[in-house]
């Protein structure tokens, strides 16, 4: 009897103690946090190494569509992904820092992830 007692206790005490799987971009390799202003509001996010960025005070993912960099040293330069319309897309700025240093500005086009309603 306490032999079939023990597994059963370190399952429940496993279970108690286990919450929501959750993955951390945080602590992902190449993790880059940064700082988005997209429609006024701004969002501290971190961009993975799958280039999605995750918005760290809510379950919000910015799917990049496209961009427009504005980069002192490298000129301007950019992407987008077609097929997206301007009204399924949310307009973000921001800034990062090149490989020499200096500011380097950007516009982003995002889709965000959930989708307010």
């Amino acid at each position: 009897m306490r032999r079939a007692i023990l597994p059963l206790l370190i399952v429940a005490t496993a279970l108690a103690g286990a919450g929501p799987a959750t993955a951390d971009p945080v602590s992902s390799k190449g993790a880059q946090p940064l700082e988005l202003t997209c429609d006024g509001t701004v969002y501290h996010v971190v961009i993975g190494s799958g280039g999605a960025a995750h918005d760290l005070d809510s379950t919000n993912v910015f799917v990049l569509k496209g961009i427009t960099v504005a980069d002192p040293t490298f000129g301007t330069y950019g992407f987008s992904t077609p097929g997206f319309t301007a009204e399924r897309l949310t307009t973000c700025t921001g800034s990062f820092v090149n490989r020499l240093g200096e500011p380097a500005p950007f516009t982003a086009y995002v889709l965000v992830t959930p989708r307010s309603p």
